[in-house]
């Protein structure tokens, strides 16, 4: 789960493959990922990131809600976070790495 704004929260759905936005306890809005998306994290600029584990992904979704960017991640990337320089850095449980 991720928090966008005040009170935006964007939570994966790994069995539908798909983020869910909820505003106000609604689903507001749904994007389609990669293959079992798993972490999800909201950037300074408001784009949301979410790992991929199933497709060795992470998919940029942009402000608009729509997917600008799908990338190599390395494998089974779980988690996701952002640092105060709004760099992204990704937990990959297939190689027991970090990556930036």
């Amino acid at each position: 789960m991720a928090k966008e704004y005040l009170y935006d929260l964007w939570v994966t759905d790994i069995n539908a493959n798909h983020v869910a936005k909820i505003h106000n306890d609604l689903v507001t809005t749904r994007v389609n990922t990669d293959d079992k998306p798993y972490g999800v994290c909201v950037d300074l600029n408001n784009v949301v990131w979410v790992t991929n584990t199933g497709a060795d992904t992470v998919t940029k979704i942009n402000s608009g809600s729509k997917i600008s960017i799908a990338m190599p991640a390395g494998a089974k990337p779980y988690g996701i976070c952002i640092d105060k320089n709004n760099a992204v850095w990704v937990a990959n449980r297939g190689l027991n790495t970090v990556s930036k």
